[in-house]
């Protein structure tokens, strides 16, 4: 399951971890959720659409625990790092082959592009706005602008004892921060954050290459360490 369908496994296991840390901000709500998928049907007064060539990092936090992850895509070629910048960290990455990459063990397999189109999807766009859909955001209202940034304010489910505040960054059309809160009369609480780091809308080709004295293993001895 983890070598076949990286992307979505560190996508779905992120939403899970988040929304099992944030899942008492709207478990009471009852009312009908209003589903987030694009513009027309919801009114998201901004876009979470992926480029066509970028890089940038993700980052959730929740509490004083961060994770990171790596996102790349150019020309059909693309990236995707779960627990980017540490010891085990892991890519996947569609060049001429598929690769997979584990970098605490220094080794790589690769497998034939044929057999994994899990690329030609939106994955940033799914990070984003799945983010978004699972608290069903509603409501979008602008509370201010500053440094080239805009700032929303959106209630969960209609709800008043959770929202949601986007910052979200015309120049590179997506939102670069969502930070989750919980709110029980007066007081306000963070329950976790989402932020995009180090956007670039330009990826040098060395980004989609296997590090240098990786050792090649067979996919089934990858599977086997990782």
């Amino acid at each position: 399951m983890f070598l076949s369908n990286l992307r979505k496994s560190f996508i779905a296991s992120t939403l899970l971890l988040i929304g099992c840390s944030a899942c008492w901000i709207w478990q009471k709500n009852e009312n009908k959720p209003v589903p987030l998928i694009n513009e027309e049907k919801s009114g998201t007064p901004f876009s979470t659409k992926e480029p066509e060539i970028f890089q940038c990092e993700v980052v959730t936090t929740t509490g004083d625990s961060s994770t990171s992850y790596f996102f790349a895509r150019k020309q059909g070629k693309w990236r995707y790092d779960l627990r980017y910048g540490d010891t085990d960290q892991v890519s996947e990455v569609l060049d001429d082959k598929d690769y997979l990459i584990s970098y605490r063990k220094k080794t790589y397999a690769e497998r034939p592009p044929d057999n994994n189109k899990e690329g030609e999807n939106s994955s940033l766009e799914e990070f984003t706005s799945g983010l978004l859909n699972q608290g069903h955001s509603t409501g979008f209202q602008e509370i201010g602008r500053e440094n080239n940034l805009v700032r929303y304010h959106a209630r969960i489910n209609d709800s008043d004892t959770s929202e949601v505040v986007i910052t979200f960054d015309p120049i590179i059309g997506l939102p670069v921060k969502q930070e989750f809160y919980s709110i029980a009369g007066e007081k306000k609480t963070l329950a976790f954050t989402v932020e995009l780091r180090n956007f670039t809308p330009d990826v040098d080709d060395s980004v989609f290459a296997v590090p240098a004295g990786f050792r090649k293993v067979s996919v089934d001895e990858f599977r086997k360490a990782s």
